[in-house]
């Protein structure tokens, strides 16, 4: 059968708006923005060798229920910025952890953590996800507004070898009790910033959609 030059046309056309469909556009996909419903806090439980047994749902919890997380990868700089319920910095309260786990395009990994173990304006770290060796950043930032409830980090994308892409799994850690000679005392909560569950793995099915570079 004989088609037309205008059929053709039309065809590689609507080809060429299909292929459109498939290929990320890097400008649109350089922020993502994720939800995560309130009281969706677990607890971990462990036993006297330290051995995990069992995780409890535990609702929700002062320092350690998240809400949202956002995700922006420019062409100079790679942030993350999480929403918690609520933040609080007073005497007794839970000391609190925010990570993002990455992995990148090329199949490299990195972890971007700021802790409040030792003081309530924080610290932050980036490490390789996969062996835990600290990553020298000299542009690592992070900034703690317990008016907001945020907790904002952000890094040079020269740190991570410019990655074309990233995929993140957003985990918030709240611990309690550890300063404490009793062990009853201690409590140590885990809420995934993008789903109701309490895995910690960087599969595809716990982490969040490749965000193209911008």
């Amino acid at each position: 059968m004989t088609r037309s030059h205008g059929t053709a046309r039309a065809a590689v056309a609507v080809g060429a708006t299909f292929l459109a469909c498939l290929v990320p556009a890097p400008s649109a996909a350089a922020e993502l923005s994720a939800d995560d419903g309130a009281g969706d806090v677990w607890e971990a439980f462990y036993d006297d060798a330290g051995v995990l047994e069992a995780w409890v749902k535990a609702a929700t919890v002062v320092n350690g229920d998240v809400i949202s997380t956002q995700a922006r990868h420019t062409a100079r700089r790679i942030v993350f910025l999480t929403r918690y319920v609520s933040l609080v910095r007073a005497p007794g309260e839970n000391r609190f952890v925010t990570q993002q786990r990455m992995r990148f395009a090329d199949g490299s990994t990195a972890s971007v953590q700021v802790h409040t173990s030792r003081r309530w304006i924080g610290e932050s770290y980036l490490a390789d996800d996969d062996t835990g060796s600290g990553m020298p950043c000299a542009g690592l930032r992070h900034r703690i507004d317990f008016d907001a409830d945020t907790v904002r980090a952000s890094f040079p994308r020269t740190c991570v070898d410019r990655p074309r892409w990233l995929r993140y799994a957003g985990l918030a850690y709240a611990l309690s009790g550890s300063d404490t000679a009793t062990g009853e005392d201690d409590h140590n909560y885990l809420d995934n910033a993008l789903n109701a569950g309490h895995r910690r793995g960087t599969g595809v099915s716990n982490t969040s959609p490749r965000i193209f570079a911008g």
